[in-house]
């Protein structure tokens, strides 16, 4: 079953209700609340010719915010680079070195996300079984997930790959299907 984030139709004074937009609630919560307001409602904002000039104006004026996307179109306004997978997977890779080594051998981060999957698979039996309440199962559930994309972009690296550009691919790839349409193959 697909999620369904609530939505919620946001208005900007100073477009004078030309700009409208819907956005998940709980956007982003390391910029304050303000920055989150102006920020979200430019950034989902459906009406791009009209409001692009206010949309950019706004987003320069935002101390920190390094870049923003706006219907597949980029500003960068001089703050640190915009966290992705490559990111994670340089950084990653930098204290992998430090930490551990350039010797790790290749099958030792896949062993990880092994024991990552493994970790969610846990926690989703014992949500959905309804027992050790006491426990925080959906925070377990995130823990795993996120560890195992770290250990993915160790992988990667260690592989010489580039995570982003495999997920990418793989993504135009997978979009393509039509299970529906085409149920034996999906092509």
């Amino acid at each position: 079953m697909a999620a369904h984030w609530p939505r919620r139709e946001t208005r900007l004074a100073s477009q004078r209700n030309r700009c409208v937009s819907s956005r998940p609630h709980g956007f982003d919560s390391r910029w304050g609340r303000q920055r989150n307001r102006v920020l979200s409602r430019f950034l989902l904002s459906f009406s791009w010719p009209r409001c692009g000039r206010e949309a950019l104006a706004a987003l320069r004026s935002l101390a920190g915010v390094a870049t923003a996307r706006l219907v597949g179109v980029a500003w960068t306004t001089g703050g640190p680079e915009p966290f992705s997978l490559r990111r994670l997977q340089a950084e990653q890779h930098e204290w992998a070195k430090r930490n551990f080594g350039e010797e790790v051998q290749t099958y030792l981060p896949l062993l990880g996300v092994v024991e990552e999957v493994g970790e969610l698979a846990h926690a989703h039996l014992k949500e959905a079984q309804g027992i050790r309440t006491t426990e925080d199962h959906e925070a377990k559930a995130k823990d795993a997930v996120g560890d195992a994309i770290i250990y993915l972009a160790d992988y990667c690296s260690r592989r010489g790959w580039d995570l982003q550009d495999i997920v990418e691919q793989t993504w135009a790839a997978v979009k393509r299907r039509d299970w529906k349409a085409n149920p034996e193959g999906g092509a």
